[in-house]
């Protein structure tokens, strides 16, 4: 940020003191200043929520909100501001635990220069990650207006390597009557054996093209071919091969184009697949694709604020299970119309799942939001509908993900507001739930860092364990795949709570070290292994803090030279919410980790919509179900078909199907029936710190 330039400044402090000796020093650096003042948690709240604030000054007190409490603030709101707290006097132990509560800088009210030139290096650094956030945007912008021409395309559009179809839009499936997925299918085997040779020679000479004098490649020429339909019939094409890449990779593009569409019909049919058949709303593609849009659009104008409300109808499986689906969807385009007279002009609505709704609204701040999802649950449960003399009606409860200045894709922010519903229907009907990112019986940054430094303390006194859980094949595989997670006990010998501590380690970057000893932990484990186990796999999570170090995978090849492990013994587990905001760094990673001969794998699959397009990045040689996601699949016709077409595409990319963490038969069940190839859990065997499972003797 600029000298000269306005910065909009909340004080921390009592309303009785004179806040002059913060405000002239910036002022006096020719800073215009407009600031704001709390000194009760529920105005700092909302003033943070409400008020796009580029600085926040704390000036520590007894009943004020302290340091560690304006942090989780922020954070809770996804913010980016810089905490500045300042003292008297500048004293190193005050400063290093005010440091340790999350401040960003510390400054001396004795030292006149001295909130300057701090606040000029934080709001530099504001401008930076902002400046980021809008490159970012822009990237992801184009990125979706990319993806959005081929999906949205009238022409039919498809990409392939090696003679194999890598990407293939709906109008190019639909032109050969095949389902979602084309991937791995040969452009050969589509085209009438009469033009082969002719199709082969054309591709030959769009790859090695000709070029002129001066250097130039000829316009790209159309070639008349027949192709055969999946259904057995033919149809005339003319087809168009220029050179492109898709995933770094060197590919053709291919542009197919008949004559006898109907563009009326085509508009129909696009209308069928962006909505709902029944409210109406848009489907659950669409509303992503366009929530991707109005995000990326806010990231690169600099606008925060609005919402995504997950909505959930309590009473849709008993209505569904007593009076039959004719009656549930009387019901719903009842819900929809009282959902639509709630809504504004700007806002967005679809029918997300079965019994679900999800709502973008732009109102900013945490008390639209709230309202909002109050009138919609309000309203939704006095609507009812008469099916066969009987009046029926559901009641809801919704889940809020505020969106401020934080870069989640659309999938991870409809992840926090569903998670955010399960709360409230956890407490009852009619309940609203904001998502928090920090679990709110904790003592705020306080008992973080003391969580930390229990972690800390572990590592340095040794007392982390890799446990090994086996992986069951279900098709008399003869490999022994084992994951391997880690066990980290408190000084006292109680396992301390890993599913908190693991994203705390990450925020910080103490994962990559653990990464490290785990991987080489486990290794040194099949060193002394040797043959007696047969092949030996192991599965590995690799944190954020791993997927973006350079210098991982150089690392990691020495290491495998050290112990003398082949690569194909490690698989790295990547988990499906780290595709999106690290692929470029995922991209790079598996290319380095090629000649290691080492697998990826992705985990939890099947959370997100865009699991397929996850697969078709990152070719991961095992797939990990979501046993969430599974269960849920049961009562969610949508989800199911998701689910199979996830599972049977990834099997004809070539990767192996686990269902992970399986605590019961009746789960497994659930698995089996996507065709699973692999099974993991306490329905195996426990995780256990020996390699020492049967696994001649798993039989189901």
């Amino acid at each position: 940020m600029l000298i000269d330039a306005a910065i909009r400044l909340l004080i921390v402090d009592h309303p009785r003191h004179d806040v002059q000796p913060i405000l002239r020093p910036l002022r006096g650096a020719s800073y215009l200043v407009r600031h704001w003042q709390a000194d009760r948690l529920d105005d700092l709240q909302r003033l943070i929520d409400e008020q796009p604030l580029d600085l926040i000054v704390v000036r520590p007190g007894e009943g004020l909100p302290r340091v560690e409490d304006v942090r989780d603030s922020v954070d809770g709101a996804f913010k980016d501001i810089p905490i500045i707290a300042v003292i008297e006097n500048l004293e190193s132990a005050v400063a290093a635990r005010l440091l340790g509560a999350g401040a960003d800088r510390i400054a001396a009210l004795s030292i006149p220069t001295s909130l300057p030139m701090v606040a000029r290096l934080e709001l530099n650094r504001l401008e930076q990650r902002r400046q980021a956030r809008r490159w970012e945007g822009l990237y992801r912008e184009s990125e979706a207006r990319a993806q959005a021409l081929l999906e949205g395309a009238r022409d039919a559009v498809a990409y392939i390597h090696e003679g194999a179809h890598v990407y293939a839009n709906p109008a190019y499936r639909e032109l050969f009557g095949y389902g979602d997925n084309m991937v791995g299918c040969t452009l050969v085997d589509l085209i009438d054996r009469a033009d082969r040779d002719a199709l082969k020679a054309y591709l030959r000479q769009v790859d090695q093209p000709p070029h002129d004098a001066t250097g130039k490649a000829p316009a790209a020429e159309w070639i008349d071919l027949r192709a055969h339909r999946a259904d057995g019939g033919n149809v005339d094409i003319r087809l168009c091969a220029t050179p492109s890449r898709m995933n770094e990779e060197p590919c053709l593009q291919l542009l197919l184009r008949r004559s006898d569409e109907d563009s009326e019909l085509r508009s129909r049919l696009q209308y069928v697949a962006e909505h709902d058949p029944v409210t109406g709303f848009y489907n659950r593609h669409s509303f992503t694709e366009r929530l991707t849009r109005l995000r990326t659009h806010a990231l690169t104008s600099g606008q925060s604020g609005g919402a995504v409300l997950y909505v959930l109808l309590t009473e849709y499986r008993n209505i569904a299970q007593s009076l039959g689906l004719e009656a549930v969807d009387t019901l719903l385009r009842a819900v929809a119309e009282a959902v639509l007279r709630l809504l504004g002009p700007d806002d967005l609505v679809a029918r997300f799942a079965d019994a679900t709704f999800t709502v973008y609204t732009p109102a900013a701040g945490r008390a639209a939001a709230l309202e909002l999802g109050e009138r919609l649950c309000r309203s939704i449960g006095e609507r009812s509908v008469a099916v066969e003399s009987r009046l029926i009606s559901t009641r809801a409860c919704a889940g809020v993900c505020l969106l401020g200045d934080a870069a989640h894709s659309p999938t991870q922010i409809i992840a926090f507001a569903d998670r955010a519903c399960e709360q409230a229907r956890q407490l009852g009907p009619g309940q609203v739930q904001v998502y928090a990112p920090i679990n709110p019986d904790r003592d705020s940054a306080a008992r973080r860092d003391a969580l930390l430094r229990e972690l800390r303390a572990a590592m340095v006194e040794r007392r982390l364990e890799a446990h090994y859980e086996p992986v069951a094949s279900l098709a008399g595989d003869a490999r022994q795949r084992y994951r391997v997670r880690l066990f980290a006990p408190d000084a006292a010998g109680a396992p301390l709570d890993l599913g908190e501590l693991v994203p705390l380690a990450e925020a910080r970057g103490v994962m990559r070290q653990i990464d490290r000893w785990l991987i080489a932990t486990a290794l040194r484990a099949a060193a002394g292994a040797g043959g007696k186990h047969g092949e030996l796999v192991l599965f590995l999570g690799l944190s954020s803090n791993s997927i973006t170090d350079a210098d991982f995978p150089a690392w990691l090849g020495q290491h495998l030279a050290e112990v003398q492990v082949p690569g194909r013994t490690l698989v790295l587990e990547i988990a499906e919410e780290s595709v999106e905001p690290y692929l470029v760094d995922l991209l790079r990673l598996r290319k380095q980790l090629a000649p290691l001969d080492c697998a990826l794998a992705l985990h939890h699959c099947g959370r997100h919509g865009d699991s397929q397009r996850y697969l078709e990045h990152l070719r991961p040689s095992y797939v990990e179900l979501d046993m969430d996601s599974v269960d849920r699949a049961g009562n969610d016709k949508d989800l199911r078909r998701d689910l199979e077409g996830l599972v049977h595409g990834a099997q004809a990319l070539g990767a192996q199907v686990i269902a992970v963490d399986v605590t019961s038969p009746s789960r497994l069940a659930n698995a089996w029936g996507f065709g699973i190839d692999h099974v993991q859990g306490p329905v195996v065997q426990a995780a256990s710190p020996r390699l020492d499972f049967d696994f001649q003797q798993f039989v189901l």
